[in-house]
């Protein structure tokens, strides 16, 4: 893909997820597609993971959104950084809303195939997070460890 066309499927991208629209941010994914949170260790594969994640997201962060501050290009592949902002205003993982705001740094690289996001691979420090969010690094980690035992045994099950 061009730089341009690589560009334009993430305006699209970052705007459905600045109005919190699950299913505009799922359009501009391949079917083959994946998203991972690198500071949670968790990888979400194919269009109804990828869609929980985005629900679960805009759930605890109604009012998130993302500033961007660069990018850079390379063979099918697109990244860029900047602030993410929102207010803990809804479960995250399992855990009480604090009601806090949070504006932290963050790195995302998309991952391109047939025109479409094939994947998007998320950093951002959650230390900071969790300071900013007024939650406990370790309750976070937990839960994020048991979220990823039950996507092993849901996928589990279905290899079964």
């Amino acid at each position: 893909m061009t730089k341009e066309e690589m560009r334009a499927v993430a305006e699209r991208h970052v705007a459905a997820e600045n109005a919190g629209d699950v299913a505009g941010a799922l359009a501009t994914y391949h079917p083959d597609c994946f998203y991972e949170n690198a500071a949670l260790g968790v990888r979400f594969v194919g269009p109804d993971a990828v869609a929980m994640q985005y629900g679960a997201l805009f759930s605890a962060l109604p009012d998130a959104e993302l500033e961007e501050d660069g990018t850079a290009y390379g063979d099918n592949v697109f990244t860029h950084w900047g602030t993410f902002r929102g207010t803990v205003s809804g479960e995250f993982l399992g855990l009480p809303p604090t009601g806090r705001r949070i504006a932290i740094p963050f790195a995302a690289i998309f991952y391109f195939k047939d025109g479409l996001m094939e994947g998007e691979r998320v950093f951002f420090d959650l230390a900071t997070f969790c300071e900013q969010a007024s939650l406990s690094v370790g309750a976070v980690q937990a839960a994020a460890q048991s979220l990823r035992a039950a996507m092993s045994e849901s996928v589990s099950a279905i290899a079964g």
